[in-house]
């Protein structure tokens, strides 16, 4: 385990890039890019606010990143695309207005990349975050998700299957502007996180204690792991397909066998709750933010 030192906040989104360099964005409204040979940042961007979230296109080329809504209400709220090998901006969409102000938590890439789709989330009562739909951007077209109350959201890695978690329901659309044409209840209101398993129909969702497997490619029996933590902030998948890495509220880190369902290793890397996992495209090393930092882990041989 190595702990990389260079945000100054709360360090809320991971994702690894296509040839294994880490990218994180957090509280501190800074993109930064690590060589994880050396340990050492780059800020690729500043922000002009915290940011939430972050995706990839598949061949690695393009960047997204967005988070909280603009304080002036005025606008909605920018999803920033970057170019990752000029250095550049690209462009940017716009999760457009709602009755409420509304910040972007989950970004998705599809298969071909030619689609970006974002879930955002508002205050509710004492503070506490609720679903608040999202919207889908494509090379001609763009609309608001279905679910108006999304939490989270993520494309198969094989097809265009987009799986969007809501208040009590997870929903699979082979169109993201659609009605679902599979769904699944939820015995959970905050679905916070969700990971397609690479080159499967099958979703991991994580919310409250439990990680719920389903399956978008016909309605069949929702599976339930139990996992240690209180509250399940986030969930990434390996790319064998065969473990995902899971962590929440207070710190815990679980890897699960999705095959038999048992937590092969767990961890506690000392970051106070835990926002984010990646799991790097080689499976060889995850990546965990958190309230106190960032880290890096070798996978083992569990």
């Amino acid at each position: 385990m190595r702990r990389l030192s260079g945000h100054t906040g709360i360090v809320r989104a991971v994702v690894f890039t296509r040839d294994g360099r880490l990218v994180s964005a957090g509280e501190d409204r800074t993109v930064r890019v690590w060589n994880l040979e050396t340990g050492e940042p780059t800020t690729l961007t500043r922000a002009t606010g915290p940011v939430y979230a972050l995706a990839i296109t598949p061949d690695g080329r393009t960047l997204a990143y967005a988070g909280r809504h603009p304080r002036n209400g005025d606008r909605g709220t920018p999803v920033h695309r970057w170019d990752l090998a000029a250095g550049r901006p690209t462009g940017e969409f716009e999760l457009p207005l709602a009755q409420f102000p509304r910040s972007v938590w989950s970004l998705s890439y599809s298969h071909d990349g030619a689609i970006l789709a974002a879930a955002a989330r508002r205050l509710g009562g004492a503070n506490i975050t609720a679903g608040a739909g999202g919207h889908w951007w494509g090379p001609s077209a763009d609309g608001p998700l279905a679910d108006t109350t999304a939490f989270s959201l993520g494309f198969a890695t094989n097809s265009a299957l987009l799986a969007v978690a809501g208040d009590g329901l997870v929903g699979f659309y082979t169109s993201p502007g659609a009605t679902a044409n599979v769904a699944y209840p939820l015995a959970a209101s905050r679905p916070e996180s969700l990971t397609l398993v690479p080159n499967t129909t099958e979703v991991v969702v994580a919310a409250g204690t439990y990680l719920y497997l389903a399956d978008g490619a016909k309605s069949s029996k929702l599976r339930k792991l139990k996992t240690g933590s209180r509250q399940l902030t986030c969930v990434a998948a390996f790319p064998d397909g065969r473990s995902i890495v899971a962590g929440g509220k207070p710190g815990l880190v679980e890897v699960f066998d999705l095959a038999v369902g048992k937590v092969q290793a767990s961890y506690d890397f000392e970051l106070g709750g835990v926002h984010a996992v990646a799991v790097s495209p080689d499976g060889l090393t995850f990546a965990v933010a958190g309230a106190l930092g960032l880290v890096v882990c070798d996978a083992a041989d569990w």
